[in-house]
This record gives structure tokens, C-alpha cells and sequence, in this order.
């Protein structure tokens, strides 16, 4: 047995707390398991970014409303809190928050129009549309 990590807790975001303990805690032990992941932001493009924004639905998943503001894009999640969270690009489709380990893979439909984007968070990966 090794060191270990006990949080418990009754939030509705909670497992968000927990990731960032545990990204702390990990940190501070050299936990090799468990050190952030760290990404690159791409140069890309603003021009791009405007095809992204819109609303995505998924039925396991929710809704997540994707804008662009001042030549950024922005994810608003619930489970991320009510405040927008910058989505940084490592590529012209792929983009990070920097607050959880979660990234955004957009994807094109057969005319090249943008319509679904792929979340993956936590070790899940959902697949949400893009809603007219």
C-alpha cells in the first residue's frame, strides 16, 4: 500500500473539488499517477472559431452553450459552474479548459459544417450535437 487521498464532500460540484485536492496533493508528494497533464496552446486561427459556437445536447450528458468573445472561445457547463470557461486550442478542433482535465474534440459533418463536439472528462467521453 501506498499514500492514499480520502475527500468527501456534499456539493453539487463536487468532484470538481475533489480533482483539484487531489491535482494539490499530488503536486506536493510527486505522485507520478496523478501530476497534471500539461498542454500546449496552438496558434490558431480567430477566424475559425466562430463556426464552434452554438448549443450541444446530449441525452447522457446535458447541454453545453460554446460562444466566442473577444477572439476566445467559451464552454458554459453546468457541472463547470455559471461562469463561461475559456476553451484554449491545441489544434483548430481540439481545445482545454485549464481548470479540470477535460478537452473538447469538434467534429464536421459530411458538408464541412460543424456538428457535434466530443467531451472528454473524467475518463468519460460523450458525444454531444450540435442543435440547429
Amino acid at each position: 500500500m501506498g499514500p492514499g487521498l480520502a475527500v468527501m464532500t456534499n456539493s453539487d460540484g463536487g468532484e470538481f473539488l475533489i480533482q483539484e485536492l487531489l491535482r494539490g496533493v499530488a503536486k506536493e508528494y510527486s505522485w507520478p499517477d496523478s501530476q497534471p497533464i500539461e498542454r500546449t496552446v496552438a496558434k490558431i486561427d480567430p477566424a475559425i472559431l466562430p463556426a464552434y459556437a452554438g448549443t450541444y445536447e446530449s441525452p447522457n450528458a446535458g447541454k453545453i452553450t460554446v460562444s466566442v468573445k473577444n477572439g476566445a472561445l467559451y464552454v458554459e457547463a453546468p457541472p463547470l459552474g455559471p461562469e463561461p470557461e475559456e476553451l484554449y486550442p491545441e489544434s483548430n478542433t481540439d481545445f482545454f479548459i485549464l481548470s479540470n482535465d477535460v478537452t473538447d474534440s469538434f467534429q464536421k459533418d459530411e458538408k464541412g459544417n460543424v456538428s457535434k463536439v466530443i467531451v472528454h472528462a473524467f475518463g468519460h467521453s460523450f458525444e454531444m450535437k450540435k442543435t440547429p
